[in-house]
């Protein structure tokens, strides 16, 4: 509770991570927001179908179709942040880059999308969302910092062979690497 946060706070591939995403994020959600034709074209129509239907209905009346959605959101989610991860590891730190990048568009455009309908949807997909959501966008970035210094330890060693610098990267990625699983369980 002590050197975890301190690691964290302290972790420029995390700032990183978060500055890509949160600031995609927002410019998404604010685009989107502003301009529905567009939103539907970066997030296609069988998406936003997807949302509008699943979301049409209070989440307490939606019976079995709320499991479904709900099993749909932790199942995406986590595989988001299971492939922000591994591109970061496997493409070098690149891929990791790209990747929450690629999902802080997506989903700020999805937001912004919901918002710009003003109506009982936008009040439904909020009110279940917000739940979780907080936790699962924070554990996407947790695992894509992960992967981002696995990914850029192989390149910049600082003097290391490269299996000792991995080593020593993933040593300092562990802590991140299990706050990502408890918000992910969260």
């Amino acid at each position: 509770l002590l050197e975890v946060p301190q690691r964290l706070f302290n972790d420029n591939a995390l700032r990183v991570a978060f500055l890509l995403f949160f600031g995609l994020f927002a410019l998404s959600y604010f685009v989107a927001a502003n301009n529905r034709p567009l939103a539907e074209t970066i997030l296609g129509e069988d998406f936003v179908s997807m949302l509008e239907q699943g979301h049409s209905v209070p989440f307490d009346q939606r019976g079995s179709a709320g499991a479904v959605m709900t099993g749909f959101y932790i199942q995406h989610n986590a595989t988001i942040g299971l492939r922000c991860f591994a591109m970061g590891l496997l493409l070098l730190g690149i891929g990791g880059l790209i990747e929450v990048s690629f999902n802080g568009v997506i989903l700020g455009a999805a937001f912004g999308y919901i918002a710009s309908l003003e109506n009982t949807t936008t009040e439904y997909f909020f009110e279940f969302v917000t739940a979780h959501g907080p936790f699962e966008l924070t554990a996407i970035v947790l695992s894509a910092a992960a992967g981002i210094r696995l990914g850029f330890s192989i390149v910049n060693t600082r003097g290391w062979t490269r299996m000792a610098s991995l080593r020593r990267a993933g040593r300092e990625s562990w802590p991140v690497v299990i706050t990502a699983v408890i918000f992910f369980c969260l």
